[in-house]
């Protein structure tokens, strides 16, 4: 797997190490056509690679299922895709001027791997994530900012995120066009 290059933050540089470790892949597929093993998938690339996992000679699947969300991780590896899975919240109290509560914790935007980030809300200085509840606290008083108002968040790694809900809502222009039910929800034995 060439998941190992995404450290590698320099764009240039990640490729050849990509490319490396693609080659070992494809050539040990080879060898076990050549030993009769038929092997006729060659699956490769991630989130943070797939943009050259895609064009390497040999590979017929790519794994770069987190790319399509755009999330705050994905654009930390050099990922360039629409941003497009967002939380909404629901702002629960504003206890200080530059605090408030949100009814969203990490049970439904997680931050193990990226701190999901606020859409609109330039003054957010940090967020701490109970189960349940988010509090963030800002850099300046946001007045405007209601108890009941709506606040959305860019996910911080889908990966973590979408497993946690049952479906998700496909949103053009304000409307929902589509739910698609979460398949693998609670399917683990």
């Amino acid at each position: 797997w060439e998941g190992q290059a995404r450290s590698e933050q320099d764009l240039e540089k990640r490729r050849p190490l990509i490319e490396a470790s693609v080659a070992l892949l494809t050539d040990s597929a080879e060898r076990g056509r050549a030993d009769g093993l038929p092997v006729e998938i060659v699956s490769a690339g991630g989130t943070g690679t797939f943009y050259v996992t895609a064009f390497q000679p040999g590979v017929t699947e790519i794994q770069a299922g987190g790319a399509v969300f755009g999330d705050v991780a994905s654009h930390w590896w050099g990922v360039e895709t629409k941003r497009a899975l967002f939380i909404r919240t629901t702002v629960t109290s504003c206890p200080a001027p530059d605090r408030i509560i949100l009814d969203a914790g990490f049970k439904t935007m997680p931050n193990w791997h990226a701190t999901p980030q606020p859409v609109g809300l330039e003054a957010m200085q940090e967020i701490a994530m109970s189960a349940e509840h988010a509090t963030v606290t800002l850099s300046e008083p946001q007045p405007a900012i209601k108890a009941g108002d709506t606040l959305d968040f860019l996910v911080g790694y889908g990966d973590e995120t979408v497993f946690l809900h049952d479906r998700l809502y496909g949103i053009r222009d304000g409307i929902v066009e589509v739910v698609w039910e979460i398949q693998g929800r609670g399917k683990i034995r």
